[in-house]
């Protein structure tokens, strides 16, 4: 590099990354040259300030598993950050949507970062996905260097991948996609995106992504075991016992332990589609499309989807008024102004009558509306919550939750949501204005928004958390030609709260069954599941958000039909249930385990939908 006296020289280095910063320094310097003497100084002064955040560089991004994202789900979005500085750097990363590429919607994830001298290392964030529009931002400082638009995510189903040595991701070859395994999330609510991973080695993991890798398996994720570079299955440590069984296949939740005695170079397009990707046969072609009429259509916008929920929790938050009494005062007051004040100063002399009266009138009115006008709910800040909650090995659930929290006065402009329980993530679901607040991902995650004096925010959670003990076990069941004739089930432990409403599914039907004496018994016969808003209602296609005012009750019961319809669609995606399965479906009122920790909030209330998956082999 040449520099002459006076002029400043440009380093970059040598890197292909995505988003590099070049480093100006100065050539030699004359004394007599005041602007480049002060150059200098100023080179210096900054080269010696400890590194910032600005040094940074970011190498690479991974949205989801496969390279692509999952619509109504939160997802994962990993980034490489490599710090070519010899000081340590820290910060905190800025992810936020974009409406059109430019205007920012929804509420800031902020992720804190820590990257050695000449170090490296990956990031990952977990936003909620919607549509296909969305674009995102990400940023680490004030400068423009320090901000860039991350590519739009490509949008597909549940990802079948190859979990792989990161230091030997480029030298695989196979039809899948892989995912380095030290890239697996570290907790079961970041997973919704993933259907199943392929082995043949054994991941090196610390404690919280193993437990989060059982946990996906017992909630329903399958894992394909094939041979090694050996020939042989690998051997897995204690921890991973469930992966060493010898059967072809082996149970565990939900979830699959599959054997395949061929590696993954022998794979060819028949093996994957009909044993990883696991597509329709003609054989149960049948059955998909009676559970499709079951279930209706999919729609992201539609029965059972995040708009309709948060349209349901918004009615019960509005006031209840008598608007055919305050149009009527409405008229009556506009006509005591005119012509009643007219036809007044006509009829008395003493035009300060007429004032005393109009004065009077105003008054009167004002109150009448301000008490007819007041919400309903007086000066509480109030929660109102549904939840899926789905049960894991341990006693614990791995829940989504949704919530609309209602402030009635003024309590502070930023409020802190935030709920027990680990891996927990949250969003705001907002991609038309932008929320005024931020969302820590983080091991505490958190989020504190404004909330307006008499306004609302609704959001949606996950977490891992501790709940009730619910055990349920089939005591009796009869089936005859695919339909349940009899069915009572039973708990080894008596329930916290009685269930109001309970499903049961089985292969292609839903049936209700009743609660009583710490059982369940079936009272109907087979029907289909349907939607609770009226199809020939044109708002329900047009305005997702249409919803008059319901009492909290009825909201919450009109929400168990879309929960369990939504259950269904997340695990099942349109196919029946598997042959020698149920699925008990029970509503019940929210527990204190599921209730936001603020007390300011201090009226919670809400219902859970509890998912468990009953295998029946043996009992019919």
């Amino acid at each position: 590099m040449t520099a002459h006296s006076g002029q400043l020289a440009t380093f970059a280095p040598s890197s292909t990354g995505p988003n590099r910063h070049a480093v100006r320094i100065p050539g030699p310097i004359s004394r007599r040259d005041p602007i480049g003497l002060c150059t200098l100084v100023v080179a210096v002064v900054l080269f010696a300030l400890p590194a910032t955040a600005s040094a940074v560089e970011i190498e690479e991004f991974r949205w989801g598993f496969d390279g692509q994202v999952v619509a109504g789900r939160f997802n994962v979005l990993s980034v490489l950050v490599s710090n070519p500085m010899p000081e340590q750097v820290e910060g905190k990363f800025r992810l936020q949507k974009l409406l059109g590429g430019f205007r920012p919607v929804g509420a800031v994830l902020e992720k804190s970062f820590f990257v050695a001298p000449y170090g490296s290392r990956w990031v990952q964030f977990h936003p909620f996905i919607q549509d296909n529009w969305e674009e995102f931002q990400l940023s680490w400082g004030s400068a423009e260097e320090e901000t860039i638009n991350l590519p739009r995510p490509r949008h597909g189903k549940r990802a079948n991948v190859i979990l792989v040595d990161p230091q030997n991701v480029s030298t695989l070859r196979s039809p899948l996609k892989s995912f380095p395994d030290n890239l697996f999330p570290t907790s079961v609510t970041a997973t919704d995106s993933l259907r199943s991973v392929l082995l043949n080695r054994v991941p090196r993991w610390e404690g919280a992504r193993r437990q989060a890798f059982l946990d996906w398996i017992f909630r329903g994720g399958t894992v394909h075991i094939l041979l090694d570079d050996l020939g042989r299955f690998p051997t897995f440590p204690e921890s991973l016992q469930v992966l060493n069984s010898p059967d072809v296949v082996t149970r565990h939740g939900r979830g699959r332990v599959r054997r395949h005695s061929l590696a993954i170079g022998d794979m060819d397009p028949d093996f994957i589609e009909m044993s990883i990707e696991e597509k329709a046969t003609p054989t149960n072609r049948q059955r998909t499309r009676e559970l499709e009429s079951f279930l209706g259509p999919v729609f992201v916008t539609g029965y059972g989807s995040d708009e309709t929920i948060f349209s349901t929790l918004r009615s019960m938050a509005r006031a209840s008024r008598n608007w055919f009494l305050i149009y009527f005062c409405s008229f009556l007051y506009l006509a005591m102004l005119f012509p009643g004040s007219y036809l007044m100063g006509r009829k008395v002399q003493d035009y300060r009558w007429v004032f005393v009266a109009l004065i009077a009138a105003v008054s009167v009115f004002s109150l009448m509306f301000f008490t007819m006008g007041r919400r309903d709910y007086g000066e509480k800040a109030t929660v109102r919550s549904v939840a899926l909650a789905y049960p894991l090995a341990d006693g614990h659930y791995d829940v989504q939750q949704w919530s609309e929290a209602v402030v009635s006065v003024a309590q502070g402009e930023h409020h802190t949501l935030k709920h027990s329980g680990t891996g927990r993530i949250y969003s705001t679901c907002q991609n038309t204005e932008r929320v005024l607040g931020t969302i820590t991902d983080e091991v505490d995650a958190a989020m504190v928004v404004d909330i307006p004096p008499f306004s609302s925010r609704n959001f949606v959670h996950r977490s891992r958390l501790a709940g009730p003990t619910i055990n349920p076990v089939i005591t009796e069941i009869v089936a005859t030609g695919g339909q349940l004739q009899s069915l009572e089930i039973a708990f080894n432990e008596s329930l916290q709260q009685p269930p109001q409403e309970t499903f049961v599914v089985f292969l292609s039907n839903t049936y209700r069954m009743s609660y009583a004496d710490g059982r369940l018994s079936l009272i109907t016969g087979p029907s289909v599941l349907r939607s609770y808003q009226d199809e020939d209602d044109p708002y329900y296609y047009f305005d997702p958000e249409y919803n008059e005012y319901q009492t909290t009750e009825d909201g919450f019961q009109s929400l168990c039909r879309p929960l369990v319809w939504r259950s269904l669609q997340r695990d099942y995606a349109g196919k029946p249930l598997p042959i020698g399965q149920i699925r008990l479906c029970m509503f019940t009122k929210i527990s204190n385990e599921f209730l936001l920790e603020n007390s300011l909030f201090s009226a919670q209330s809400g219902y859970v939908l509890y998912c468990f998956d009953i295998a029946t082999t043996g009992n019919l």
